[in-house]
């Protein structure tokens, strides 16, 4: 099956960027993705309501595994893969046991 290329094109030829929802949750930063070498090379953010959002600027949450978090970012559809999440700010509710960091707003 070919794929449209073209699809997310403007008039003017120019790409379209996805437009997602701004959001703010409250949820556990989870492990989603390991290399072969045993380390965690993706996240993903476990809602109070159970929603999984895959977070996809996760190498600055890599320290608040297992952390709850108060996070404000843009959500998006993504391709057969779910929800992502793109965090601007988020704020640690409660540390997480193996990483004690300080309740910091970043």
């Amino acid at each position: 099956m070919k794929r449209n290329i073209n699809r997310y094109k403007h008039a003017k030829g120019q790409q379209r960027r996805r437009q997602g929802t701004s959001m703010k949750v409250d949820g556990i930063v989870y492990p989603a993705d390991w290399d072969e070498a045993g380390h965690v090379t993706a996240l993903d953010l476990v809602t109070n309501d159970n929603q999984v959002l895959r977070i996809s600027n996760s190498e600055k949450l890599m320290t608040y595994q297992e952390a709850t978090i108060a996070a404000e970012g843009i959500v998006e559809q993504q391709h057969r893969a779910g929800k992502s999440i793109s965090i601007k700010r988020f704020s640690v509710i409660q540390p997480s046991p193996e990483f004690s960091n300080a309740n910091q707003e970043r």
